[in-house]
């Protein structure tokens, strides 16, 4: 049995993130590198219209201080993303 849909992996990128309180908005670059721009374009060159769903998986480690000032650790699950539709006209 063939299949016709698969993941494809973009890339890995990773960003520190400085000390906050509450929230912070953080950029994150992803790099977009000539092969897989030749691939994405034939990608999108074969679908007429519709959404391509790019899922952004997320993985890490938070340092934060805990009431009594002591440094905790805490892990980011792999089982944390977020989904996103780009639609093929974009």
């Amino acid at each position: 049995m063939g299949q016709t849909l698969r993941t494809t992996l973009w890339t890995h990128a990773s960003v520190v993130v400085t000390p906050f309180q509450g929230s912070a908005i953080v950029e994150l670059p992803v790099p977009c590198t000539f092969d897989f721009n030749v691939a994405a374009t034939k990608y999108f060159a074969g679908l007429e219209d519709g959404e391509v769903p790019l899922p952004m998986l997320f993985s890490g480690t938070v340092f934060y201080e805990a009431a009594d000032g002591a440094l905790q650790v805490s892990q980011i699950s792999w089982a944390k993303e977020a989904k996103y539709r780009l639609p093929v006209s974009v």
